[in-house]
């Protein structure tokens, strides 16, 4: 799968916005049902850049235009490292022992099988685009949900949100609202 550039820099803080499924069914009398279909949040992400060289610019327009606009999923790794919590690994079927972690490691790490601490080894790199993994000492059960706390980069799997950009609209969007990413899961 493709990776976002890593050069230009976008502009520090990110704006990345965490997207739950929640269904929610209003009742009669002001009550609500609410139901999560997902227990991990997908992450948009909004990238604003400041002065740009145009080769800088034309490296990004090539790649929107090589994804197809909103046609192609790649990673974007946040530029920054921080705590992230809660991050979806993948789910066991009793015969995998390494799984890519969802970013690059560059503090501490804590994976968890079915919520509770696993016994795991940390490889560095080797995962897709560049991430780390971790390794079971024995494959986690078949339907184990595997997920991780992490200090580090993280990784998001992403599309562009918009599909149909001319240049000067790419160009507007990346220095004066942003563009955008659109979150999947996984």
């Amino acid at each position: 799968m493709a990776k976002y550039p890593e050069y230009p820099i976008p502009q520090y803080p990110l704006a990345v916005a965490q997207r739950h499924k929640t269904i929610v069914t209003s009742f009669d009398g002001g009550k609500e049902q609410r139901r999560r279909k997902s227990v991990f949040p997908c992450y948009d992400v909004t990238l604003a850049y400041n002065a740009l060289k145009p080769s800088d610019i034309d490296a990004l327009w090539s790649f929107y235009r090589e994804m197809g606009g909103a046609f192609r999923e790649f990673f974007f790794f946040t530029s920054f490292t921080e705590s992230h919590e809660g991050l979806f690994v993948g789910i066991g079927d009793g015969a995998t022992t390494i799984f890519d972690l969802p970013g690059i490691v560059d503090g501490t790490v804590t994976v968890y099988v079915d919520g509770l601490p696993g016994a795991y080894t940390l490889l560095t790199g080797g995962g897709a685009e560049g991430a780390d993994r971790v390794e079971f000492a024995s494959a986690p059960g078949e339907n184990a949900i595997l997920s991780c706390d992490l200090t580090g980069l993280h990784r998001i799997r992403c599309r562009f949100a918009e599909d149909e950009m001319t240049k000067e609209l790419f160009m507007v969007r990346i220095y004066r609202t942003g563009l955008e990413l659109r979150g999947l899961a996984g």
